[in-house]
């Protein structure tokens, strides 16, 4: 398995002077969040790293804060000699690309921003439920109920509901604490590097004025929607979101 710096990763590497593309996946995730079509976008070097205590990766140094993953995803970075990033995130993964970009402005071509926000609102019954090992399993069932369109099959909830239950103990109500804490209405307006905040249409976990709320924020963001998808917009409709991917990245390549 790849690692640097005690994190696991999945690379696509077309050429040495390629642009670089890190995806940043959600709470409780991994780097198997992201779907074939997103880690194999042409013309570009992806990386997908699992987060500490995610995944593939070591719980060492594992500190439940956004911060702590923002400065270890940098961290990351430096040991795989990455000068220059385009930071895409997921959910809380949005969060900690926006903190890395506020961090690291020089070195951030642009932020991508799947099911994000300035300032999440989670469910405190939620957290209780995640901090109870008795209700664990009933957090997961709403976060899988909260997490799709209403067409979507019924394999991905499944495959969803495996992945969440499959975190070591206490990950996931950490990750969802660190979420609950974030804020980052205030450093919006200073981050003026190109933004594309995008979101499912029926996006339940993280709602619609809030992701439109951090657009306008952001000076120098675009919006746009992806149908018949809720919170888990890459997996639901993965062509659709590699396809404004793949069309924002060319917009933000230098002639």
């Amino acid at each position: 398995m790849p690692r640097s710096g005690g994190l696991y990763y999945t690379s696509q590497t077309p050429a040495r002077g390629m642009p670089a593309l890190l995806l940043i996946h959600g709470a409780g995730g991994s780097s198997a969040s992201w779907p074939y079509q997103l880690r194999r976008l042409p013309g570009w070097q992806v990386f997908a790293p699992d987060l500490p205590g995610h995944g593939n990766s070591s719980l060492i140094g594992l500190k439940g804060s956004l911060q702590a993953y923002a400065d270890a995803v940098w961290e990351w970075a430096d040991g795989m000699g990455l000068q220059e990033a385009v930071l895409c995130g997921h959910s809380m993964g949005a969060a900690i690309a926006l903190l890395m970009a506020h961090a690291a402005p020089q070195r951030t071509r642009g932020v991508m921003l799947l099911g994000s926000a300035a300032r999440f609102s989670i469910n405190p019954q939620l957290l209780e439920k995640l901090y109870n090992p008795a209700r664990h399993q009933d957090a997961v069932r709403s976060l899988v109920q909260w997490s799709f369109a209403r067409r979507t099959h019924n394999a991905l909830r499944l495959a969803y509901s495996r992945q969440l239950m499959n975190n070591a103990g206490g990950v996931l109500y950490r990750d969802f604490k660190a979420c609950a804490e974030f804020d980052f209405t205030q450093q919006a307006a200073q981050l003026r590097i190109p933004a594309l905040v995008l979101s499912g249409a029926e996006d339940q976990m993280v709602a619609a004025h809030l992701s439109a709320a951090l657009a306008a924020a952001l000076p120098l963001a675009v919006e746009e929607t992806v149908a018949d998808a809720g919170h888990m917009l890459m997996q639901e409709q993965p062509d659709a979101v590699a396809a404004i991917l793949e069309k924002t990245l060319q917009s933000w390549k230098p002639d």
